[in-house]
């Protein structure tokens, strides 16, 4: 079990995207463990926190966690743009606006609709970042 905030937001969030199936099954990269991306289509997670935000005088009054999980969606150029865009939007259905995954007392919220980004073109790959928005009160 993960100690501390930002190692317990980053595991039920990761923990949540590992939930998402397909079939096939696409390997997913997390963050910090080794992974050899294969021919096909994968995705990778990068946890991304963003500033802490203490909306209190108090020293030990909550403080206010939030971030991004963003997704990418890897797939081979010769597959078009149609095939990898539809797991983007599964990835986005995934994380729902107003989702919340709880462990506890720890409770991370989707603040917003994840975000699919302009595809970006690579000689041999089409690649797809999905950006989910996600805060947390600790």
């Amino acid at each position: 079990m993960p100690t501390g905030v930002e190692a317990k937001i980053a595991d039920l969030l990761l923990t949540h995207l590992g939930a998402l199936t397909f079939t096939p099954a696409i390997p997913v990269s997390y963050p910090g463990v080794p992974f050899t991306p294969p021919e096909g289509t994968y995705l990778e997670a990068t946890f991304i926190p963003n500033t802490n935000v203490n909306r209190f005088v108090g020293h030990d009054s909550t403080t206010e966690h939030r971030g991004i999980l963003q997704v990418s969606v890897y797939a081979p150029a010769s597959v078009g743009l149609i095939p990898p865009l539809g797991i983007a939007g599964k990835v986005v259905e995934h994380f729902e606006r107003g989702a919340v995954i709880v462990d506890g007392t720890l409770r991370v919220r989707i603040s917003g609709r994840p975000s699919v980004a302009a595809p970006i073109q690579e000689p041999d790959r089409v690649h797809i970042p999905v950006s989910v928005n996600w805060r947390a009160f600790a």
